[in-house]
């Protein structure tokens, strides 16, 4: 059947009010894109280019059905909505993020700050020396046999002694008391030390080969101890405040 030549098309618009809220809804469109563009080159599916897409197909919806009140009522409460998370995303919670961040970046700077400072006050101090203990002289008596009641007795001592230290060497006679040596003098090497000794009285011939034994002993000190007269006893020789050394009985040999 043909249309009547004056039959009255109908209008797209209705009324203005239609071509007002259209116009809107697309200068909406376009802001969200305008704002969204950023987020959609570096992905498509972020939340800005979601809530684009929603709005562009919300507008075409509306354009259909522009004469459903109740579907325009949900077209606008979901552009209302969705403008609204895209506000609120934007502008409240990515610089809430960034704030976030920069404090963060802020924080691992002051880390890095105090580290770095740290380190250049363990630079700095200096560092406690440790101040290695001295190593205490060691005596060694040189064992020989004893060939003759006057005989030489030599002593090592290692390391070196410090100054003013002197070196005393004492023999155990035969009636149970220690006796002084004559002064023990340096060997110049090997921090040898020798003195000549008495073994018995050579007077009274009152040794005996391979029966009379004595013991040799040897100390030093900042002072010269003295003999007396009738000689120490074993107490009196070992309460000497002194580091001493002395040696096991050794037996009178003679000249075998």
């Amino acid at each position: 059947m043909n249309e009547r030549p004056d039959a009255i098309q109908p209008k797209y618009f209705a009324n203005r009010g239609q071509i007002l809220q259209l116009a809107v809804a697309v200068v909406g469109v376009l802001l969200a894109g305008i704002i969204a563009w950023p987020d959609i080159k570096v992905r498509a599916l972020s939340g800005s280019a979601i809530v684009f897409y929603t709005l562009v197909v919300l507008v075409g919806l509306a354009v259909k059905y522009k004469n459903r009140p109740f579907i325009k009522v949900f077209l606008l409460c979901a552009m209302v909505a969705a403008g609204t998370w895209e506000f609120e995303n934007r502008f409240v919670v990515k610089p809430r993020d960034a704030q976030i961040i920069e404090g963060s970046k802020a924080v691992k700077q002051r880390d890095a700050q105090i580290e770095s400072l740290r380190k250049q006050i363990n630079e700095v101090r200096p560092v406690a020396r440790v101040i290695p203990k001295p190593v205490e002289p060691q005596i060694t008596i040189k064992k020989e046999p004893i060939r003759s009641q006057r005989q030489a007795v030599m002593v090592s001592i290692k390391p070196a002694l410090p100054p003013k230290q002197i070196v005393q060497i004492w023999v155990y006679q035969g009636d149970d008391r220690w006796y002084t040596c004559l002064a023990a003098a340096q060997r110049p090497v090997d921090n040898f030390y020798s003195a000549m000794c008495a073994f018995g009285l050579e007077a009274r011939k009152d040794v005996t080969p391979g029966v009379s034994k004595f013991k040799i002993g040897a100390f030093y000190s900042e002072t010269i101890i003295e003999c007396p007269k009738d000689g120490l006893t074993d107490e009196e020789w070992q309460a000497l405040r002194v580091k001493k050394v002395e040696t096991p009985y050794i037996v009178f040999t003679g000249n075998q």
